[in-house]
């Protein structure tokens, strides 16, 4: 799909980039499972889901392919005219937000779960220029505030491999994105 061309799979990994305890067969072995997820921008919830069940056979690199949504459960948000950041794969019940509300940045949109076509605990992120998950554009993403590669950056548009996390001096909340 067009709209996911410039998508991020973002996961929580540790040192030896493990990124679960155990076996990883079930969702809480994954450190980003449930973690907060936070809105990129101030902007205003188009549409959410908050239905789909979590994904099972984790694990074996199988996704749920009997989801009602292949996105899972997950919030829109119109961050400006013709951007539309989607945050997908949510834990069912955990979304805080509603169409119609307005979001800032930083603000708790749900957490991190494993639910449609996913394989594993991870946050699907990715900006297009319209809300229609079908038939929109895909845009690139320019992040700020970052370390990238153990490197400090103040903007960046990030790959597939990079290692990110916010900028020591970064005016966050510490380690919840």
């Amino acid at each position: 799909m067009l709209g996911q061309r410039f998508a991020l799979d973002l996961v929580v990994a540790d040192a030896d980039l493990r990124r679960h305890a155990g076996r990883g067969t079930r969702p809480e072995q994954y450190f980003c499972h449930g973690r907060d997820i936070l809105a990129a921008a101030d902007g205003e919830v188009i549409a959410v889901e908050d239905r789909v069940r979590t994904a099972p056979l984790l694990g074996w690199g199988f996704c749920d392919i009997t989801a009602r949504s292949f996105v899972g459960n997950h919030v829109v948000i119109r961050h400006a005219d013709e951007e539309f950041a989607l945050y997908a794969h949510l834990i069912r019940g955990s979304l805080t937000v509603r169409p119609g509300d307005r979001v800032a940045r930083g603000e708790i949109i749900g957490r991190c779960g494993h639910t449609g076509h996913s394989s594993e605990p991870h946050l699907h992120f990715h900006v297009q220029d319209t809300a229609d998950l079908f038939e929109g554009m895909g845009r690139p993403v320019r992040f700020s505030a970052l370390e990238v590669d153990g490197a400090p950056v103040d903007e960046a548009y990030l790959v597939a491999g990079n290692r990110v996390r916010p900028a020591p001096d970064a005016s966050n909340e510490g380690d919840r994105s």
